[in-house]
């Protein structure tokens, strides 16, 4: 594949400035101080986020609260990006110096308890390229901690240093564990079988389960085994849903830390070694060295090296959408080499729409048309009936869904930007075929009456009980937006795909083919026009099942002259506009919780 980039000034490039080294060498983006670090609200409604670039992750608030379903020191992704299970709910970190205990964690219990309050001892908490840090003040000492993953590994580091003081640090931590998939809260049972390791412990909760392994160096272990009853997920509660949980108390690790020493826990769903053992232990220093230099070598692809802290944080923040998806399909068998997007954390697996939506940003405009390519190659695979899958399960090998109108239009919408920024001929050969069968099957149509109206040209779509549009909300199996009909933005995106992949085929030697999508293009185009535009008099719409109007993003002709949207009302304040449904009708007077796309539990 071509290695050309994106062509033109590097992102966000501040030629003032020198090359720096790592996003480290100016005041990072997210800094925190005291007045937010100490303060629980704050705390709370501030959240953390580390990836590994197969679905897994850790995360949880500023001030150690877990108050997500969600949140965990280890959510293992064991069938990547899918599969996602919480192996470390939690963990129970305490300093002692002099005789006096300081905790590091918070617990909030279903009674109401706030137990330890470990964010009042919080100094400050940094983003550090991708890497979260918090630094605690423990009288004159101060203590820091950061936590990292290891890319393609479901590994989780966390990472002490006793950065000043004059007295050695009595460090304690212990992991609250469990097993369960990241949608559902697990009560007390059947407790884990736990085996001692010479540096910790591994856990297992039956047969067939995802190995736990909790390892550190350099320090005692101290086995533990019982129940911590009653821990309460407040975001859970605030939705409506289930939100108490019960963890397993393993044990804990004891390590003296002098000043100016560091020490690190290693939380892993890896196997060990080819023969069965466990392996040599992670060293935490070299684990750390090898994530900021991946860190560093994500900024020079994208050639943000010299660009403002902001535009270097964000170039980092969008590696932890691109996952590793094995490609399968009818086509081929399965490997290694796919990529995909998800769609959004925590809950989130990949989605044809917003993966095609944010491949330009997240891959062309930081200089990875490598995982580009990889990206459309692994959804190509997956085209059926000329459909691109909506959404994938949240377990591997189960069928995709199709339900979606879009999807496969924005296909091809990534794969122009993708083709324009690198000019890899060869790719567009391997994918145009299928591009030919998507375009062909819209044409003829398609599942969930999808297809093109004889009559005018455009793209009809819809049939009851299925959402197809980005206005997916589905309740009870009501649609709450059904849409059925012609989708204004729908009807945007296939004119801009009969448009582009028209001159494709002309490029490529069949002419009859390109010119019959340049004329289907020039119809949609009249009939859009005809249907949708409107000149200061009076509204059109697409067809709705109640009256009214309402603005709504879409992908008109550049030649098209398209108004601005006041971005505090539903009304347009353009002499030129386009509309669909009234904010008036029932259906968007619905609940926000209701209204928005479904995702969680």
């Amino acid at each position: 594949m071509s290695e050309a980039r994106s062509r033109g000034r590097p992102i966000g490039q501040n030629t003032r400035r020198g090359i720096v080294r790592g996003i480290a060498a100016d005041a990072p983006v997210v800094a925190l101080g005291r007045a937010i670090c100490g303060d629980l609200e704050q705390g709370l409604r501030r959240e953390w986020l580390v990836t590994n670039g197969l679905g897994g992750f850790a995360s949880g608030t500023l001030a150690g609260v877990a108050t997500r379903r969600y949140h965990g020191w280890l959510v293992a992704a064991t069938d990547a990006p899918v599969g996602r299970r919480v192996l470390v709910a939690g963990l129970l970190e305490r300093a002692m110096m002099d005789g006096t205990a300081f905790a590091l964690h918070a617990l909030e219990f279903a009674d109401g308890t706030l137990a330890d309050r470990g964010f009042e001892h919080l100094e400050s908490f940094i983003l550090d390229g991708s890497i979260p840090t918090w630094t605690y003040a423990l009288e004159d000492a101060l203590l820091e901690r950061t936590v990292w993953m290891e890319r393609d590994r479901n590994t989780t580091y966390v990472r002490y240093r006793h950065a000043r003081g004059t007295r050695a640090l009595d460090l304690s931590v212990g992991a609250l564990v469990t097993d369960r998939d990241f949608h559902v809260l697990l009560r007390a049972g059947e407790p884990p079988a736990v085996e001692l390791l010479p540096d910790g412990a591994a856990v297992r909760w039956s047969v067939g389960e995802t190995r736990l392994i909790v390892r550190a160096a350099n320090a005692a272990f101290t086995p533990d085994g019982a129940w911590w009853l009653g821990f309460r997920h407040r975001e859970e509660a605030a939705r409506g849903l289930d939100d108490t949980a019960d963890v397993w108390s393993i044990g804990s690790h004891r390590v003296l830390l002098e000043p100016g020493a560091s020490w690190t826990l290693v939380l892993s769903a890896e196997d060990g070694s080819a023969d069965g053992s466990e392996g040599a232990l992670p060293d935490g220093e070299t684990a750390l060295a090898a994530a900021r230099a991946r860190d560093t070598g994500l900024l020079l692809d994208a050639r943000a090296e010299r660009s403002s802290p902001l535009v270097r944080q964000l170039v980092l923040a969008a590696d932890a959408f691109i996952v590793r998806r094995p490609e399968a399909g009818a086509a081929a068998p399965v490997s290694d080499a796919g990529r995909s997007i998800v769609a959004g954390y925590p809950w989130f697996n990949d989605w044809g729409r917003d993966t095609m939506i944010a491949l330009p940003g997240l891959t062309l405009a930081t200089g990875r048309p490598r995982d580009a390519a990889a990206i459309l190659r692994s959804f190509g695979r997956w085209v059926a009936d000329g459909l691109l899958p909506n959404d994938f399960p949240s377990r591997a090998g189960a069928t995709p869904e199709y339900n979606t109108v879009d999807a496969a239009l924005w296909y091809v919408q990534a794969i122009r930007a993708y083709h324009e920024a690198t000019r890899d001929d060869a790719l567009l050969d391997v994918l145009l075929p299928v591009v030919r069968t998507i375009v062909d099957a819209h044409v003829e149509g398609t599942r969930h009456g999808i297809g093109v109206d004889e009559r005018d040209g455009l793209l009809a779509a819809g049939e009851p009980g299925v959402q197809l549009t980005w206005m997916d909300a589905l309740v009870d199996g009501w649609v709450v937006t059904p849409r059925m009909g012609k989708p204004v933005e729908i009807n945007a995106l296939w004119y801009n795909a009969l448009c582009t992949v028209g001159p494709w085929l002309i490029d490529r030697g069949d002419a009859a083919a390109g010119r019959a999508c340049m004329a289907m293009a020039e119809r949609a185009a009249r009939s859009f026009r005809a249907r949708f535009w409107r000149r200061s008099g009076r509204r059109r719409r697409e067809p709705a099942p109640e009256p009214g109007v309402r603005p709504v993003a879409a992908v008109p002709p550049p030649e098209w002259p398209c108004g601005q949207i006041h971005p505090r009302s539903c009304r347009s304040r353009a002499p030129h506009d386009i509309r669909s449904a009234d904010p008036r009708s029932a259906r968007s007077r619905l609940p926000r919780h209701v209204r928005r796309r479904p995702g969680g539990p």
